[in-house]
Parts: structure tokens; sequence; C-alpha cells
């Protein structure tokens, strides 16, 4: 824990009001503090547990703007007219946040220019350039993928990088032992954020056999009275059949 203490700037009149917000448990927002602006800046000490993600939000206007919340001083620039070119620098995370931001816009760019044209081919049901226009979109995403692994390996004591291994495992984007391996190289202080510590347990977890994870080590009784052992297999093309005693159809298949 320890102090998290924003200096901003901004090109809001004066008296204007900017919340600092948090989402909740229920993921809906929830306001700490409000700030006012004075001369062109909004200032505001106070006590931070760990790294998370909290927002700006200004009065009256749509939209908020990210930031994480870590011990340190973080200098926001806030722009009215652009929450998306406003800037948060000055701690390890927020550094690391704003060239994710910067190393990715051109991949988002890329993504959204090819799902326009992935609508129209669809529209005027070009079914040839429509899968051309799928394969590129997939090898875009590829690419924002490898990136972001390459991201959590350089950048171990980010509260970003953990937030992006989060989305892997959840998604089942990576396999378990990848994620194991990367979650180790992360420093102490992000193991302890609740991200961290939730994906901590995750990974202690007896993996599940789900479609596209890899198949956990197992023994038992073959046929033949010997021992049937999936390691033995590796590297094999093998087909595993489930059956119960109580099931009439598994019986009669049996002695297939």
């Amino acid at each position: 824990s320890g102090n998290l203490r924003i200096k901003g700037t901004t090109d809001l009149e004066n008296g204007s009001a900017l919340y600092h917000i948090v989402a909740d448990l229920n993921n809906q927002p929830k306001v700490l503090d409000t700030l006012i602006v004075k001369a062109g800046e909004f200032n505001l000490i106070t006590e931070n547990e760990a790294p998370s993600i909290h927002f700006l939000q200004i009065e009256g206007l749509q939209g908020n703007f990210p930031f994480v919340a870590e011990k340190g001083t973080v200098a926001i620039e806030l722009y009215k007219d652009s929450l998306g070119s406003s800037r948060a620098t000055g701690t390890v995370s927020n550094d690391d946040f704003m060239q994710y931001k910067s190393d990715t816009q051109v991949y988002i760019a890329s993504l959204n220019g090819i799902g326009n044209d992935l609508q129209q081919a669809m529209i005027l049901n070009d079914t040839l350039l429509a899968e051309d226009l799928k394969e590129q979109y997939q090898d875009v995403r590829d690419q924002i993928q490898e990136y972001e692994l390459n991201f959590i390996k350089s950048a171990p004591n980010s509260f970003i990088s953990i937030l992006i291994l989060e989305r892997f495992v959840a998604n089942n984007i990576i396999q378990i032992p990848e994620a194991k391996e990367l979650f180790d190289g992360f420093t102490e202080r992000i193991k302890n954020t609740p991200s961290g510590k939730a994906i901590g347990d995750l990974l202690k977890k007896t993996p599940k056999a789900e479609v596209g994870q890899l198949a956990p080590l197992f023994e038992g009784p073959d046929p033949d009275g010997g021992t049937f052992s999936l390691e033995d297999r590796l590297g094999k093309i093998t087909i595993i059949d489930f059956w119960a005693s109580w099931c009439r159809p598994c019986r009669v298949e049996n002695p297939n």
C-alpha cells in the first residue's frame, strides 16, 4: 500500500468537476472523489492498497479516461474533447499502459478497416473476398497476440501485464503451462494484486480436460489387465472412449 498522487493538467474551465471512479464488485461505477479544476490543474492525494484500474470522468460529458492507480505520482494530461488522446505517466504501469496503447494503435486501426471491408463484402455476397478478409483479420489478431505475449515477458512489474494474462487465461488463448511460466515471471507486487491472486489460485488448480487444452496425464487399467498410461502415448494420436458400467449401450460396445 502507499499514497497515490495525481497531478493533472487540463483544458477544462475553472470550477469544472472531475469524478474519480472505480468499478465496484458488480462492475458499476463508484465515485471515490470529486476533483475541482483550478487554473487548468487538478490534484489528489489518496491511499492506494494495490494497483488497479481507475477512471476520471468529466461532469456532464460522456466517456471516461482510464489509468492505473498505484503508489507514486501520476501525471495526467486530460483533454475534454479528446479523452482518447489524454495521457497518464509517471509510474511503471501507467508508462507501460501508454506504450501499449501507442504500439497497438496500428493493429486496432487495421482491424477496424478490415472489419468495415468485410461487412461490405458480406452485404455484396462476395464470398471469396469475405474469406480473404477473414484470413487477414485473423492474421492481425495473431500479430496482436504475439505482441501481447512479448509485452508480458518484457514488463513483469506492470499491472497491464497481469490484466493481459488474465484475459488470455479466461479465454483459453494460451495453455495453462505457458500461463504458469508467464505468471512465475511476475514480481511479487503484481502477484499480490487482486488480479494476480485470482490468476495464481486458478493456475494452482488441476486443469480441466477442456477442448483446446492439453490432456491431463493419467493412468488406469486396460482391457488386457495391464496399466494404460497417457504419458506412454505422447506424440501419438490417441482416441479415448469413456464409458460407465451402468450404461447398457456402453457395455454392448465394450467388446469392440
